[in-house]
């Protein structure tokens, strides 16, 4: 029976083995870097480390690739194929980009201008312990309202964002028009636990 059981995964082995195939393409190499601006030239801040995706449809290919965006606007991948694609940032907090088509050949630069949802002009204060923020918030044309404001702090990681930050406090909004709440300024304060 033994001498079965070996005879079968060999056999099975050696029909596996024989159907692999040398992959010989070359590795994508290309790179496709940029950021996303506002109007004024500001980058597009994101509240979360991968805000946003850039969209990526190769020519003559059905199955789009995607990557993150970082937080602060900019974009880069180092692993595209050399191709004439058709590139769209989504996902983020801003009305739809037109798509526009580009060669990805060597290190490629692509910006794009973006109208995001809201900004917002801050000031952050420490006061002993406390974080004093005060800020205004604009609200594009268009965009939906406005929910609440969040003051979020991550003491030991650059990302901060609704999951990564140690603390936050928030402000609810739900109640107030949108108009009134474009033409106040608002403080808020947070204690930050030491440790």
């Amino acid at each position: 029976m033994r001498l079965i059981i070996c005879s079968i995964s060999l056999v099975a082995i050696f029909s596996t083995a024989s159907c692999l195939k040398i992959d010989t393409y070359t590795a994508p190499a290309e790179t496709l870097n940029g950021m996303l601006t506002d109007t004024a030239g500001n980058p597009y801040l994101s509240e979360e480390p991968n805000g946003f995706q850039i969209l990526l449809l190769q020519q003559g290919y059905v199955v789009p690739e995607e990557f993150s965006g970082m937080a602060d606007g900019h974009f880069n991948d180092t692993k595209i194929f050399k191709a004439v694609y058709k590139i769209v940032p989504y996902g983020g907090a801003f009305f739809p980009v037109d798509t526009v088509t580009h060669e990805i050949s060597g290190i490629t630069f692509l910006n794009f201008l973006v109208t995001p949802f809201l900004t917002i002009t801050a000031s952050i204060v420490q006061d002993g312990a406390n974080l004093k923020a005060t800020y205004r918030i604009t609200q594009a044309p268009g965009a939906g309202k406005i929910q609440n404001a969040r003051l979020l702090v991550n003491k030991w990681n650059p990302n901060v964002g609704m999951n990564y930050s140690d603390t936050s406090i928030v402000r609810d909004l739900s109640a107030v028009p949108d108009a009134a709440i474009v033409q106040t300024e608002y403080t808020d304060t947070l204690t930050v636990q030491s440790g």
